[in-house]
Formats: C-alpha cells, structure tokens, sequence
C-alpha cells in the first residue's frame, strides 16, 4: 500500500525548527508555501535555536518578512538557553518574538501535542 495514502492529510500544526543561518534564510519561504497548500488557519510556530536565532534579531534582513507572517498568526520562538550562550540580550528580538526556555524542549512539547516538526 502507498505510505501517502494512509498518512493523515492534516496535523494539530506545524513546528519549524530552526538550527543553522542557512535554515533561518530558507525556513520563511517553507512557511509561505506550506500555508499555501496547507491553508492559512494551519498553526505554525518557527522556533529558532542555536545559530538559528539570526532569524529572529531586529537586524535580521528577513525581520519585515517576520513581522507579516507573525500579523498573520504565525508564531515566532527564540531559545533562552542559545540566547544565553550566544551573549544576546532578548530585548534585540524583532518584537513580538516570544522567549521559551529551550528550544528542544518547546519543539518536544509540540510534537506531543501532535504537531509535524520540520527542520529545514
């Protein structure tokens, strides 16, 4: 039997978790295309971790693409723990961007709740 044909065609939502600068330059496009397919009222949540988190700082080039998708219902998460290690302060998050104490962990707590986890 065609695994495809037994898979669920929807989820409770998606998690993108995002680890690395090439990820954090690709993830916001698999998110517009994603809803596309998937439709608008799909929970998303980004969470960015590690060397991730250039997604998420103010400065980021992609912060006017982040602020539209996060008025649009998309949910932006940043690391304590990455912010912690990496010296940043959380007040240079592009606002709006919630702090979640581990990143693993909230992307674990997702996946519990039956959320599909991608990793771009």
């Amino acid at each position: 039997m065609n695994p495809a044909a037994q898979a669920p065609d929807t989820a409770p939502g998606v998690v993108f978790h995002v680890l690395t600068p090439e990820a954090a330059r690709t993830v916001l496009r698999n998110v517009i295309n994603l809803r596309a397919v998937l439709g608008e009222n799909t929970p998303v949540e980004v969470i960015a971790q590690g060397a991730g988190l250039e997604l998420v700082l103010q400065a980021s080039a992609a912060a006017p693409e982040l602020a539209q998708l996060m008025g649009a219902g998309v949910g932006f998460a940043a690391c304590r723990n990455s912010l912690h290690s990496r010296g940043l302060n959380p007040a240079g998050l592009t606002p709006g961007v919630a702090v979640v104490p581990a990143g693993v962990a909230r992307a674990a707590q997702l996946q519990w709740r039956g959320y599909a986890c991608i990793r771009p």
